[in-house]
């Protein structure tokens, strides 16, 4: 009785293992006593990637998933990996929306890009999606704006639209 018991939970645990999505990204903590990050706010770029929603071909179907690239873009710097790691760990990015964000995609709090595993910078989102019948489609503004240890806020340094249709289009 007792490995029947144990059986089910470990099938239990496994499958809610399976349906957890994985971001990319954390909080951004300013650290004031750092220095001055504000010089990388003109050399970083943010583009969207890749919009998913959740449906029966999604890994986790009742999550969407929005994945950022975050670049350091200043060109002719010799340990260029370097300074990307430096610029990117001490600047804070905000997604701000402009339109209604009804799925509550955008955090409200600055996040910091982390490495991949291709090396490249990352931010994601991830949200509770609707079921496939119940969907809308989504069109969301953002701005982006970036906070320096400083606490220094720059004006909108970029601007996009999460766009993407239920599953069921």
């Amino acid at each position: 009785m007792r490995v029947i018991l144990g059986l089910s939970f470990l099938l239990i645990s496994m499958s809610s293992w399976a349906c957890q999505p994985l971001t990319q990204g954390e909080r951004y903590w300013p650290n004031p006593t750092k220095g001055e990050s504000r010089v990388f706010f003109d050399s970083i770029e943010v583009k969207l990637v890749k919009v998913s929603r959740g449906g029966p071909d999604a890994p986790c179907n009742d999550a969407g998933m929005v994945l950022f690239e975050v670049s350091y873009t200043e060109k002719g710097i010799e340990d260029l990996d370097l300074i990307t790691k430096m610029a990117l760990s001490d600047v804070g990015i905000y997604f701000m929306p402009t339109s209604k964000d009804e799925y509550g995609i955008l955090p409200n709090i600055p996040m910091k890009a982390v490495q991949g595993k291709d090396g490249k910078y990352y931010i994601s989102f991830a949200w509770v999606d609707h079921q496939p019948g119940k969907q809308k489609d989504i069109s969301l503004g953002y701005d982006i704006k970036f906070i320096s240890n400083q606490l220094n806020l720059s004006g909108v340094k970029s601007s996009g639209t999460i766009e993407a249709n239920s599953v069921n289009k």
